[in-house]
């Protein structure tokens, strides 16, 4: 068997002995004379150490994970879903502007208020799937905290242009709408 130094410390070891630094199941990497050469080659104490400075806690979720950056906050989950939420207020930030209406809600202030109603539609109680303008953009509805509120599809399809108060019962608008003054 062939040895190669470790990157970090120098020391020599049996290739066999060796991990990709990073890689998070420490897949041990098998090196045949002549092979692939990798970067961020370490032994096993090394590896280790780089496995604890680049273990971060995530900020939404709070799991443990491999930070490749040194700017990392979350861990690649909530990554995916901190994008797509980001790219939702984007959307109706724009679509509202465009019709001359403010729009200052930000990702999260719409992570806060999918928090607060427990990622349910405020209508019917089911798995929330869109960001419904309380009083629509139709009407002049704003793209702004004290607008926008958790809906599923068939809620949000239903309500389109309607008024709340012509779409829900008094009692669900007035929880809506504490919550939404309380945010305003």
């Amino acid at each position: 068997m062939s040895n190669m130094n470790c990157e970090r410390c120098g020391k020599s070891e049996d290739v066999k002995n060796l991990y990709v630094y990073g890689a998070s199941d420490m897949q041990k990497i098998e090196v045949e004379k002549g092979g692939w050469i990798f970067s961020n080659i370490g032994c096993y104490d090394c590896q280790q150490k780089f496995i604890k400075e680049h273990t971060c806690s995530c900020c939404d979720c709070g799991a443990s994970f491999m930070s490749h950056y040194s700017h990392s906050t979350r861990c690649d989950e909530c990554q995916l879903i901190y994008a797509n939420r980001s790219r939702t207020v984007f959307t109706q930030k724009k679509r509202t502007l465009e019709k001359g209406f403010s729009s200052s809600l930000d990702t999260y202030g719409w992570m806060n208020t999918l928090e607060h109603f427990k990622h349910k539609c405020v209508y019917c109680g089911k798995r929330y799937e869109v960001l419904d303008h309380y009083i629509p953009v139709d009407k002049g509805g704003s793209t702004n905290a004290n607008n926008c509120v958790p809906a599923c599809w068939k809620c949000n399809s239903k309500k389109r242009a309607r008024m709340p108060r012509d779409f829900t019962s008094t009692e669900k608008a007035d929880w809506i709408e504490s919550y939404l003054v309380s945010v305003g």
